[in-house]
C-alpha cells in the first residue's frame, strides 16, 4: 500500500468545533501503529479522515506517493474496523477478519495467511473461532433467500428464523438446510410487520442487503427494535450512497445506498444505539457499509429515573 503521511492536517466541523489541529504522522510501509488517547480526543475522526469517510479540513493525507484528500474511499485500497473483535455477530473472529479479503477475491490459501499473520501480530490467536454471540441466543435473519448465511448462522446459535417474503425462495433456502442436516431453523414467509405481529423475541436481527429493496427501509429499524430483547444487536450490511442508477433497472434496487448518517438517524430515533462499523470499498465502484446497533437493556424511561 505504501507509507501514509499526515501533513498539519486538522478537521473543523460546520458548526466551528475543531476536533484535530496540526496532527503530523508518519507511518512506513509494513508498520504497526497505535493511536492512544482518551475518548473525545480525536483518534476515530483521524482514522475516518485517512480512510476517506471523513473531510479534511486543513493539511494533507498522502498514501505512498499520492495525496488523498479528495480521493474517494473506494479507491484508497483501505478499510477500517472499529473496536469490537466480532462485528458480524453469527460469523467467528476469523471471518470477521476474512471478510474484506473475501470481497476482494482472494485465495482460501491467501486469506488464511494474512488472517492468522494478524491474528498473531495483535495476539487474538486463541479468539479467532469466537463468535460474537453466545450459542445460546435466538437469531433471525431478515431476507435469507436461498439460505447463504444460514449454515453458519445454524451452527453457531441455538435458534434461527429465515425470514423472506419470497415462498420460493424460502423453499429453495429449506431444502439446502435439509441437505445440510440442519434442524434449528423456522421459515416464515412475510415481512417484519408479519413478524411483529408474532410477538417472538429475538436476540439479533441481521441484513444483508436488504434495505435498498424495500419501499420504506425506516420502517424496518422501528419494527426489529420491537421485537429485538434489551440487550440485542441489529446488523447491517448494505450500500453506501451511489450515483450507479443502472442498478435500479438492472438489479431492482428501489435505493440507490443510503449515508451513513441516514442508518444512524433512523436507529436512533426508535432508540437504538449505534456500536460498531465498517466501510468498505470495492473495485466496481461500490462502497459497503456493516453497522451494528444495540437495544439498550433498560428503555429511556427506566434510564431517567434511575
Amino acid at each position: 500500500m505504501g507509507a501514509i503521511q499526515i501533513n498539519s492536517v486538522g478537521k473543523i466541523y460546520p458548526n466551528g468545533t475543531r476536533a484535530l489541529e496540526d496532527v503530523n504522522i508518519e507511518i512506513n510501509d509494513g508498520e504497526f501503529v497505535v493511536l492512544v488517547g482518551p475518548s473525545g480526543c480525536g483518534k476515530t475522526t483521524l482514522l475516518r479522515m485517512v480512510a476517506g469517510l471523513e473531510d479534511i479540513t486543513e493539511g494533507e493525507i498522502s498514501i505512498g506517493e499520492k495525496i488523498v484528500n479528495e480521493v474517494a474511499p473506494k479507491d484508497r485500497d483501505i478499510a477500517m474496523v472499529f473496536q469490537n473483535y466480532a462485528l458480524y455477530p453469527h460469523m467467528s473472529v476469523y471471518d470477521n477478519m476474512a471478510f474484506s479479503l473475501k470481497l476482494r477475491k482472494l485465495s482460501k490459501n491467501e486469506i488464511d495467511e494474512k488472517v492468522k499473520e494478524a491474528a498473531k501480530i495483535l495476539e487474538i490467536d486463541e479468539l479467532l473461532e469466537k463468535s460474537g454471540l453466545g450459542r445460546d441466543k435466538i437469531i433471525l435473519e431478515l431476507g435469507s433467500g436461498e439460505g447463504q448465511f444460514l449454515k453458519p448462522l445454524s451452527l453457531n446459535h441455538k435458534q434461527v428464523i429465515a425470514l423472506d417474503t419470497s415462498e420460493t425462495l424460502l423453499q429453495k433456502a429449506q431444502k439446502f438446510t435439509r441437505s445440510e442436516g440442519l434442524s434449528n431453523i423456522e421459515f416464515v414467509v412475510g415481512d417484519t410487520s408479519t413478524f411483529r405481529a408474532q410477538e417472538t423475541v429475538v436476540d439479533a436481527v441481521i441484513m444483508n442487503m436488504v434495505l435498498h429493496h424495500v419501499p420504506a427501509p425506516s420502517k424496518i429499524f422501528e419494527d426489529c427494535y420491537s421485537f429485538l430483547s434489551n440487550g440485542g444487536v441489529m446488523v447491517v450490511c448494505d450500500l453506501s450512497h451511489h450515483h450507479q442508477d443502472w442498478a435500479k433497472d438492472r438489479c431492482g434496487d428501489l435505493w440507490l445506498g443510503f449515508e451513513p448518517q441516514e442508518l444512524t438517524s433512523w436507529a436512533q430515533r426508535v432508540g437504538f444505539e449505534e456500536d460498531e462499523s465498517v466501510f468498505i470499498g470495492l473495485r466496481n465502484g461500490f462502497q459497503i457499509q456493516l453497522r451494528k446497533f444495540v437495544k439498550p437493556l433498560l428503555s429511556k424511561a427506566t434510564q431517567s429515573l434511575l
